[in-house]
């Protein structure tokens, strides 16, 4: 597991695990995070645990896969996700090509406030 051994990481829940009828295998995980948080957090967020969920695709036939996590608490105060896409590289076979692409948006109770 990727994450074992991960100072913020303290629990992975495995919620659900299929394959698709095109064979690709989808994967969903809840983590728990919990750490000493940055100070302008502090008021916000405490030292309460950050929750994630973590969503993959695995498609074989097509040497891909996707991993996109989001957390799914204290969205009132900030939504973020993350997507990876991994992929063999085109020119070169022993290598793998990787892309994340993330978002991010803070504070949006107020946002929508005046």
């Amino acid at each position: 597991d990727k994450y074992e051994g991960h100072a913020l990481v303290k629990d992975v829940l495995v919620l659900g695990r299929s394959v698709d009828e095109a064979g690709r295998l989808h994967t969903r995980r809840l983590l728990t995070m919990l750490g000493n948080p940055p100070a302008i957090f502090k008021p916000f967020f405490g030292t309460r645990p950050f929750y994630l969920l973590e969503e993959s695709t695995v498609d074989l036939p097509a040497q891909r896969m996707e991993v996109v996590v989001r957390n799914i608490n204290f969205v009132s105060f900030i939504e973020s996700s993350s997507t990876s896409v991994y992929t063999p590289s085109a020119t070169d076979k022993a290598r793998t090509d990787y892309s994340i692409t993330v978002r991010t948006s803070a504070f949006l109770r107020w946002a929508g406030a005046g």
